[in-house]
């Protein structure tokens, strides 16, 4: 099982389209890079969305993620307007950060899901809702 956390504004925006194509592996979801699938998707395009973030990490983490703070956050908002979520996810981001060699000793036993998946993913997380702090916030799994 995953927590999905997806970040969505009011009024759309123009990105870049993705490959689309989705790998799993060591706990989380990946999209597969321009550069990798470039033989199967040619053409490079743009898209009019909502979403700006969108984010996939293991359950395997909510140990790790309750010790630095953020469980509750990314679990279990009580809040969904991104600019809500920057303060607690700075605060868990700085403690993964100053205390990585403590974090990891949190990691799952099957290995499925790592410090870094945490830190990486709570990073970009907050980088999104700092650009876009009136969106919404909602997590599913």
């Amino acid at each position: 099982m995953s927590l999905d956390i997806y970040v969505n504004v009011e009024q759309p925006i123009t990105k870049p389209v993705g490959t689309g194509i989705f790998i799993r592996g060591n706990g989380s979801t990946y999209e597969l890079s321009r550069t990798s699938s470039r033989e199967l998707y040619p053409e490079e395009g743009l898209c009019e969305t909502t979403e700006v973030g969108s984010f996939n990490i293991t359950h395997n983490l909510n140990t790790m993620a309750y010790k630095a703070g953020l469980y509750e956050i990314m679990w279990h908002p009580s809040v969904d307007t991104a600019k809500d979520f920057i303060t607690p996810l700075a605060s868990g981001l700085k403690e993964l950060l100053e205390l990585p060699d403590y974090y990891r000793t949190f990691s799952p036993e099957n290995g499925w899901g790592t410090y870094e998946q945490l830190r990486d993913t709570v990073a970009e997380l907050l980088k999104v809702c700092i650009t876009y702090p009136d969106a919404k916030v909602s997590v599913s799994g």
